[in-house]
């Protein structure tokens, strides 16, 4: 009788076993893997989904609105008082108002084409976890809720929220009979953000 409930445990603990290799071999598997290189235009997507375009489109409205204001004060000034001075300052305030507009758009274009370094990424889709490489970095972004999803009409940006980090994925990288299936995965894994 103890000879079998010694069997019985061992039994029972060989299924516990099993089923926990199973699990570990269950988060293990390979869904999907693939690599890309960013484009320009894939870059200033990823730009805009993280609202750096936005603010400064927002800042340079603030800055002309100002600009406007001191221009029609300086012209007003000079058809009361007369003093050219002010014209001079009406220049000088249009002037600004131009590269109010200019330096941000050279400035997001020079972000952009940083992103565009030619560098191969590659990633592998996994149950549980993403794991991407640029070739000197690797980077797990688990599918634990700890990261925010959003898709757009050309590629998967997500942010994953402990360290800020952005990560994309182009549509053409994945096989496009996996593309529902790691849609889904990822919209079980991650918070999705709407448009």
């Amino acid at each position: 009788m103890e000879e079998n409930r010694q069997r019985i445990d061992e039994i029972l603990e060989e299924v516990h076993h099993l089923h926990e290799t199973d699990k570990s071999l269950h988060s293990k598997i390979l869904l999907c893997e693939g690599s890309f290189r960013l484009t320009k235009a894939e870059a200033y997507e990823v730009l805009n989904y993280t609202g750096v375009t936005n603010k400064e489109v927002r800042r340079s409205l603030i800055y002309t609105v100002l600009i406007l204001l001191a221009m029609g004060g300086f012209v007003f000034s000079y058809t009361v008082k007369g003093n050219f001075n002010n014209i001079i300052f009406t220049l000088i305030a249009f002037a600004v108002l131009i590269v109010v507009w200019i330096v941000p758009k050279k400035q997001i274009s020079a972000l952009a084409k940083q992103n565009v370094n030619g560098k191969k990424i590659t990633f592998q889709i996994y149950k549980t976890h993403l794991v991407m490489s640029d070739g000197e970095n690797r980077y797990c972004i688990h599918l634990d809720n700890s990261s925010r999803l959003k898709t757009s009409k050309h590629m998967i940006m997500i942010k994953r929220l402990k360290d800020n980090r952005i990560f994309v994925i182009p549509f053409q990288a994945i096989e496009r009979s996996k593309r529902e299936e790691i849609l889904t995965l990822f919209r079980n894994g991650m918070m999705t953000v709407k448009k």
